[in-house]
């Protein structure tokens, strides 16, 4: 099973990009959307705002360069960075409706796929908000 960004759906998709699934120890942050205060007397009072979200934070170890540059169009051209939802389908078998909460990729080259380093690997961090499909 492979971890798959899809736009605009994963039912009618018009750009898909498979990666290998997120490497172990990612992070799952369940945010619950609210404004807090106290009174006079010292009192804390919480009011909630918003739907409450979930936010992944997940890791990508050797990327080929193909990927690379399909997953680079896919969040510069598809979806346009942080500005157009989509779809992922996880490591777990779940379909989520997903924004990217990060302005930009940031690559990291950590190897080679042969000797010379003619095709490098890269690592790759990505954060998103994820919501139920």
């Amino acid at each position: 099973m492979a971890f798959t960004f899809y736009y605009p759906t994963k039912a009618s998709p018009t750009s898909t990009v498979a990666m290998r699934n997120p490497e172990r120890d990612n992070i799952d942050r369940r945010v619950k959307r609210q404004t807090t205060g106290r009174s006079r007397g010292g009192t804390l009072y919480a009011y909630d705002f918003g739907a409450d979200r979930v936010e992944v934070s997940l890791l990508f170890d050797e990327v080929r360069n193909t990927i690379k540059a399909a997953l680079d169009t896919f969040f510069k051209t598809t979806v346009n960075g942080q500005a157009t939802a989509f779809q992922v389908y996880d490591h777990h078998g779940t379909t989520w409706d997903a924004r990217f909460l990060q302005p930009e990729l940031e690559w990291t080259e950590i190897g080679a796929e042969t000797l010379p380093a003619t095709n490098p690997v890269w690592r790759v961090a990505i954060t998103l908000e994820l919501t139920a499909t």
